[in-house]
């Protein structure tokens, strides 16, 4: 029988003050502060995602915030070149390339790689 442990309002605000750390640091963090505590990593890790929702989900379509970031991304800063793909069969796709770093390594440097496992496509097509 599971029993669900919810996690308190100090802890979510650790989370949210902790963002930009990964979440094992998170987690780190709230065992360290209460090592007999029993909440899970994967209770934090929810909450982690839950209350950044707002960086990384900015449309429901997750083609539409992709690009949106990208574009935010651009606005910041970021070299970030969005290369438009056709739409073949009903299915969209996204390709970009982060400029910044052939400024950077482009001399030196003679393939780069993306893995793909950042678990951001719901549809499990990645």
């Amino acid at each position: 029988m599971a029993i669900y442990i919810s996690v308190p309002e100090d802890v979510k605000a650790k989370i949210k003050s902790m963002k930009s750390h990964t979440a094992v640091k998170i987690w780190d963090a709230v065992w360290e502060a209460n090592p007999k505590t029993n909440l899970t990593q994967v209770q934090i890790y929810y909450w982690g995602l839950k209350l950044n929702q707002n960086i990384w989900k900015l449309k429901d379509n997750q083609l539409e915030s992709a690009i949106k970031i990208l574009k935010k991304a651009c606005e910041d800063g970021v070299k970030v070149k969005i290369i438009d793909t056709p739409v073949k069969d009903r299915i969209s796709s996204l390709a970009f390339m982060f400029t910044g770093i052939l400024d950077e390594y482009g001399e030196c440097v003679c393939e780069l790689a993306m893995d793909l496992t950042w678990k951001t496509n719901a549809l499990k097509y990645e």
